[in-house]
C-alpha cells in the first residue's frame, strides 16, 4: 500500500502529481538533475542524495538531503515525510520558491549574460 512499481507511463506527470514524496536516490552524483527540478517546480516533498548538482539545487529548507549510498538515512527521510505531511508541504513550497528564484528563465538569462561578460572581459586584448 506504500510503494507502487508502475512501469512505463505515457504521461508521467499524472503519476508525479499523485506522489506524496519524491525520492532521488542516485548513487552517482548528477551535475544537474532534471527530475529533481521537475519535482521542485511541482512543489513536491523531496528526499535526495546531496552530492553533485543536486546539493546545489536543493538545501535543507527545500528537501531532506542524505549522503549518497546511505540507505538507512534515505529510508528515515522517506518515513519522516510520510509521517509528517505538514513538513512535506513546507518543503515543497520552499522547493517551488527556490526554482523560481534560481532557475527561472530570467535568472538563467541573467547568469548566462554575466558569464559571457566575464569571459569577454577577461580575454587578452579586449577593453571590457
Amino acid at each position: 500500500d506504500v510503494f507502487i512499481l508502475h512501469g512505463f507511463a505515457e504521461n508521467p506527470l499524472e503519476l508525479v502529481n499523485c506522489l506524496d514524496v519524491c525520492v532521488h536516490a542516485s548513487v552517482v552524483p548528477e551535475p544537474f538533475g532534471l527530475t529533481v527540478l521537475d519535482y521542485m517546480q511541482l512543489g513536491k516533498a523531496i528526499v535526495a542524495a546531496r552530492e553533485g548538482g543536486i546539493g546545489e539545487m536543493l538545501d535543507e529548507e527545500s528537501a531532506i538531503l542524505v549522503d549518497s549510498g546511505d540507505a538507512v538515512a534515505l529510508a528515515r527521510g522517506i518515513c519522516r515525510l510520510l509521517s509528517a505531511p505538514e513538513l512535506g508541504s513546507r518543503l515543497g513550497v520552499s522547493a517551488r520558491a527556490r526554482t523560481a528564484e534560481l532557475f527561472s528563465p530570467a535568472t538563467f538569462v541573467e547568469e548566462i549574460n554575466r558569464q559571457f561578460q566575464t569571459v569577454a572581459c577577461d580575454k587578452p586584448g579586449t577593453s571590457g
